[in-house]
């Protein structure tokens, strides 16, 4: 497997490796071991920076990948980003999903299922019957009565059992947030 390469340098990302094509149009070759797996290499990022650099490669802007849900609603299929989602509500086996704009959609799959789709996004399970996102939290208390206030007026109660699983969720987010 040959590729001509006409810029000074790419950057190519084959199995989770991350290779350099040479300079001023020399072909770059895979080893024979990468050519038996026989999936496709695929050029992320070009660049004119000198090859030399023995730093590994890194790509300046990984693209987002935002969760969306597919929600039946009056005989359509309504995609909800995960992004717009700020509380999930859970009753038996139906989910209530409250959105920024305040729509309210009745989905017939339980909670934890929900939960399972939306990995990767920045959700924490405070309750049994609640999912929040932490992008919609405003302000935070574990006293006596720990709740939660959500920028859309909301609040919602931590049960006891979940209250160090969230406090600790709560701080990786904010950890997060600042890196």
């Amino acid at each position: 497997m040959q590729l001509m390469l006409r810029f000074r340098a790419c950057f190519y990302q084959f199995n989770g490796y991350w290779f350099r094509g040479r300079t001023r149009g020399s072909s770059f070759t895979a080893s024979s071991s990468l050519e038996q797996q026989q999936r496709p290499l695929t050029m992320i990022h070009i660049c004119h920076a000198p090859v030399a650099s023995p730093q590994p490669v890194r790509p300046i802007a990984t693209p987002i990948h935002v969760p969306k849900l597919s929600l039946p609603f009056r005989n359509q299929l309504v995609q909800v980003a995960a992004t717009d989602i700020v509380w999930l509500e859970g009753a038996s086996n139906y989910t209530f999903i409250h959105t920024r704009d305040k729509r309210r959609y009745l989905v017939a799959k339980n909670l934890k299922r929900l939960e399972a789709d939306l990995v990767g996004s920045p959700f924490c399970r405070v309750h049994k019957s609640t999912l929040v996102n932490l992008t919609y939290l405003l302000d935070v208390r574990f006293g006596d009565e720990p709740h939660l206030h959500l920028k859309n007026g909301q609040t919602i109660s931590i049960s006891r059992r979940r209250i160090t699983s969230t406090r600790r969720q709560i701080r990786a987010y904010q950890a997060e947030l600042t890196n």
